[in-house]
């Protein structure tokens, strides 16, 4: 598991790596913008996960959860798994 600089990055790529290698590799795979895969990375990857996390979709856990993986960073997973 690669270790990103920041902790969130790191967990999403620790909590959905086969998520992302198919996202990146095969579904992103005829996307050349940089800023258009990236958009569509995050757009799947934030879909992947509210619907993985519905059970916490009340009060301040949701909350924390939502505000962290705004801290993502899709431009060092997408460089990660297409070097992979």
């Amino acid at each position: 598991m690669k270790i990103f600089t920041n902790r969130e990055t790191t967990l999403v790529s620790k909590w959905f790596d086969g998520d992302l290698d198919e996202l990146i590799n095969q579904k992103g795979a005829h996307i050349q913008d940089e800023m258009n895969l990236t958009s569509f990375v995050s757009e799947q990857l934030e879909e992947i996960i509210n619907n993985e996390l519905n059970q916490l979709s009340e009060g301040y856990i949701s909350e924390v959860v939502g505000l962290s993986f705004q801290k993502v960073d899709y431009r060092q997973l997408i460089n990660y798994y297409k070097n992979m």
